[in-house]
């Protein structure tokens, strides 16, 4: 083992480096590792050390790469008896073994000082790690990008780069390291269009997945037909130029980015100001109702529905997070997708309708409880009671009611037609009897008298509310 004593690491460091083939030794001078904080300074000739123990994992000679990748690791620091780093990034061989080492020095239990292994068995049990071992979720994906075009293009890339980079996306220089190829096209004269459908021809062939974004993804053939679908059916998404949340939207439907404990400052699910255990899931922006009490759809407009897939996988990383309920809103929840024409999207490799019995479905097959707020009785409700019958949606609705009397419901311009509603409850309740509901409702609008105030109290008589909230 080491011998003892305060030189112990140079001595120590000092003969292993005796032992290094003289390839090996020309390497250069051995990098510093300080801890001035916390412990007395040591110097280590990391290099040589992950030489020695990865000998596979690095190409001889040895080359600049390599030390970029080391950075990362020469440049942590310990703090306050944390092990703090930058993790490096990829898939390559010299980067996982560095991940493999700084996962072994985890397990070591040497985060207070990741450098006080005792002795040669020790280093040998705790470095020589099977790369292949290590989490392929602390992976980040890779991207390649072909530019086309003049330079209005070009300043669109380095947006789409500088994004790419900005969410910790890896971009690489060739289709067969890329896990996603973008082409950024030009449609302004014939020979450009031709170039860029050759280029994403190439791309598909050699990768497969290519996102195609630029002038040519807003053209039309003569027939008024997509230029760049009709030749290529196989591309995964098409944008027009400076188009880039469309761009990214994409990306991460296609390519989304996993989360890595050490590198991304923001848990995947958000930042969240509620408890643990229940999440507020917003399905849609607006509304298309115009009440006269109402002031929403004067600040956030009509109704604009997000797309299911971007909704279900935001809900999926919030249960996987540990989230037991999920409570979802929006000004009009039975209203979802009505604007975009319950337009499908991808989830989970199948195509999902943006409709809200499909929406309650899928929330309910991720496992988490799944509440609905402000729901209108609309007939299309109807599909969704089975679901709280069998248990896979809580048996719960909030539903805005407002009023009872006619003549109010009108002056709020508001649906009047309460016997329907009625009988709608009485049907939802004999198919789910644990049918819990709670509702709103508004007391002393103007013109209200002391019958339609009446109607209001038998109204709520005959539901039997679970919960109500009254305004004056």
């Amino acid at each position: 083992g080491r011998p003892p004593g305060p030189n112990s690491r140079s001595a120590y460091w000092s003969r292993r480096n005796e032992d290094m083939s003289e390839d090996a030794r020309e390497i250069g001078p051995p990098p510093a590792i300080a801890n001035e904080a916390r412990r007395a300074s040591c110097e280590v000739d990391l290099s040589l050390f992950l030489k020695t123990y990865f000998p596979n994992a690095f190409p001889l000679p040895w080359c600049p790469d390599h030390l970029k990748v080391i950075t990362a690791l020469q440049t942590s620091i310990v703090h306050g008896g944390l092990f703090a780093m930058a993790m490096p990034r990829g898939s390559g061989k010299t980067t996982m073994a560095i991940r493999a080492a700084i996962y072994a020095i985890l397990l070591a239990g040497a985060a207070a000082n990741p450098w006080s292994v005792v002795d040669d068995r020790a280093l040998e049990r705790s470095f020589r790690l099977n790369v292949e071992a290590v989490p392929a979720t602390t992976l980040l994906g890779e991207a390649a990008i072909v530019t086309l075009g003049c330079p209005k293009n070009g300043y669109d890339a380095e947006r789409i780069l500088t994004q790419l980079r900005a969410e910790g996306y890896e971009v690489v220089s060739s289709y067969a390291e890329a896990n996603l190829v973008l082409v950024n096209t030009c449609g302004f004269i014939d020979e450009a269009v031709q170039e860029s459908l050759d280029a994403i021809g190439e791309a598909l062939a050699e990768n497969g997945k290519v996102i195609v974004t630029g002038c040519l993804g807003a053209k039309k053939d003569a027939a008024g037909q997509d230029i760049i679908t009709s030749v290529h059916p196989k591309v995964l998404a098409v944008t027009g130029p400076h188009a880039l949340g469309e761009v990214m939207e994409a990306v991460h439907t296609h390519l989304p980015k996993p989360h890595d404990p050490f590198i991304d400052l923001v848990p995947p699910q958000g930042i969240k100001l509620t408890p643990k255990h229940y999440a507020y899931l917003k399905i849609s922006e607006g509304c298309n109702h115009r009440c006269s009490f109402c002031i929403i759809p004067s600040m956030r407009g009509d109704l604009v529905s997000r797309p299911i897939g971007d909704v279900l996988n935001e809900a999926r990383a919030l249960f996987e997070s540990g989230v037991k309920e999920l409570l979802v809103i929006s000004q009009d929840t039975s209203a979802y997708g009505v604007d975009i024409k319950y337009a499908t999207s991808k989830f989970h490799g199948r195509e999902v309708r943006a409709k809200f019995y499909d929406l309650a479905k899928e929330l309910g097959d991720l496992g988490a409880w799944v509440r609905m707020h402000y729901v209108y009785p609309y007939p299309h409700v109807d599909e969704v009671i089975p679901l709280m019958a069998e248990g896979l949606v809580l048996p719960y609705l909030d539903i805005p009611f407002q009023h009872a009397s006619p003549s109010v419901l009108k002056a709020m311009k508001r649906p009047g037609n309460q016997d329907k509603t009625l009988d709608r409850i009485r049907a939802w309740r004999e198919v789910c009897p644990d049918l819990a509901i709670r509702s709103t409702f508004i007391v002393g609008f103007p013109g209200e008298t002391d019958a339609d105030f009446e109607e209001t109290l038998a109204l709520m008589e005959e539901v039997r509310y679970d919960s109500a909230f009254s305004f004056k």
